[in-house]
């Protein structure tokens, strides 16, 4: 069942003062605060109160979603507290995050973008991306404002003098195709064979019809949405269909999308899977990033594309976990390119934001190129990373957790271990990587076996 019936600590979260936003925007399980059918047009409320104080009245607004089956009941709730301020809404339907950003960076009417995804999560999640008027997600200043301005409503008096309007935008996938097709040449892909693993999600129509109208024969697997199949057992997380899928059709490559269109993995035509650390190499090493010195990696970043980087003397500077956070170490450092090894890559020169469509055909472009269908890139150090389900997140930096890490880090001297609560679903992340995989696999499963009894303890 998705909304699951309200217990008393449910109705406490609904009320209580809490942090809306998450290392990628709003994101909760559907039914509980901020996803609730109490909170959402006070939400909507508060975000077109922070749209007018930073626009003014009559600003225009592009709203669209992924293909959970919750995207309708918070679309019209949200539209409620909203429409309750003096502004244009053009509801895009179904559409990648990735192209909502292009389309407000595009168009100059367009003040802001609101994107209702929960990205790769399961069905039962969902969430809320903002995009400013330049196509970037909105920065922690602009959160925090929105966060306020959501406690202030909830004891406010609403106000129906100035009413907004809703419009629905049918156009809106047929100007981002219109516009990425444009970058291209023209059947540059004739003869080449893709797998298309579309998450059941926002790419589910539009990939296909992209790369075949780029010349390309397409095969399409996980692209019939229902609501509830997003992500399930397909896209970026899960790659073993689409391994398969190249294999029996003997395809000349994969790519796998999750459910809002901004993370990409790719399998080889060998099945062999390669990650957004090997995309990183693969554009740095080509024009018109192989003028550039430096690019953004992440603290997951493997330590083989560090070294291979610093082989080609180039630097690599890595940052916290997550989209937003490289997006703001390359605005910082005035750079063009930067990603995570679960697929976001940023091209400035092109948007502010990761575009997995876009990303598969710059590849594409370099791998027609250079004949290299079989991604060479880089030796990966051997990398292990596992999720622990957890009640509580407890703080890490202090005993009993801290002991715990620490003991595992003496087991690794040479190698790195990085662990930390998931800012989007309730997951504790270990990564260890090192030189020696025997060494490597044991002191992953040893510390996971630690960390997920001593949780499992204090969440009783």
């Amino acid at each position: 069942m998705l909304i699951k019936h309200l217990n008393k600590n449910t109705v406490k979260r609904i009320y209580m003062k809490q942090h809306l936003f998450g290392t990628n925007g709003i994101r909760s399980i559907v039914g509980q605060a901020p996803l609730t059918f109490i909170n959402l047009p006070l939400l909507g409320l508060a975000i077109g109160q922070s749209i007018i104080n930073h626009y003014g009245k009559n600003a225009q607004v592009l709203l669209a979603h992924d293909t959970r089956i919750s995207c309708s009941f918070i679309k019209s709730a949200l539209g409620c507290g909203l429409s309750l301020h003096q502004l244009t809404i053009y509801d895009a339907n179904v559409l990648p995050t990735p192209a909502g950003c292009r389309l407000v960076q595009q168009n100059q009417d367009f003040k802001t973008g609101i994107i209702i995804t929960a990205s790769h999560n399961p069905y039962y999640d969902n969430g809320i991306k903002i995009i400013d008027e330049n196509g970037v997600k909105i920065d922690e200043k602009e959160e925090t404002e929105i966060e306020h301005l959501f406690e202030k409503i909830k004891n406010s008096p609403i106000s129906y003098d100035t009413l907004g309007s809703i419009h629905y935008w049918p156009y809106a996938a047929d100007r981002y195709i219109a516009t990425i097709c444009s970058l291209f040449p023209a059947q540059f892909l004739d003869g080449i064979t893709i797998a298309l693993d579309c998450a059941n999600g926002a790419t589910s129509k539009l990939a296909p019809h992209i790369f075949r109208k780029l010349g390309a024969t397409v095969i399409p697997i996980h692209n019939a949405p229902d609501g509830i199949n997003i992500n399930e057992q397909c896209g970026t997380q899960h790659t073993q269909d689409l391994v398969n899928t190249v294999l029996a059709h003997n395809a000349d490559i994969g790519f796998a999308f999750d459910g809002d269109g901004d993370r990409l993995v790719i399998i080889t035509k060998d099945g062999i899977k390669k990650d957004g650390d090997d995309m990183l190499a693969l554009l740095a090493s080509n024009p018109p990033y192989d003028q550039e010195t430096t690019i953004i990696g992440t603290i997951m970043s493997n330590q083989g594309l560090e070294q291979w980087l610093a082989s080609h003397k180039k630097k690599l500077i890595r940052c916290a976990v997550g989209e937003p956070a490289v997006w703001k170490h390359l605005k910082k450092h005035n750079l063009t390119l930067g990603g995570e090894p679960s697929g976001h890559i940023i091209m400035t020169n092109y948007l502010s934001s990761s575009d997995a469509i876009y990303t598969a055909l710059r590849l594409l472009g370099i791998i027609i190129t250079t004949n290299n269908w079989k991604l060479e890139t880089f030796t990966h150090y051997p990398q292990i990373n596992l999720n622990i389900p957890v009640t509580v997140k407890n703080p890490l930096d202090k005993p009993p957790l801290k002991n715990i890490i620490e003991a595992a880090q003496t087991e690794l001297p040479d190698g790195r271990l990085i662990i930390r609560y998931s800012g989007t679903e309730p997951l504790l992340r270990v990564m260890v990587e090192g030189q020696d995989q025997k060494k490597v696999n044991q002191v992953a499963q040893t510390v996971a076996h630690k960390l997920k009894k001593e949780l499992s303890t204090s969440g009783e």
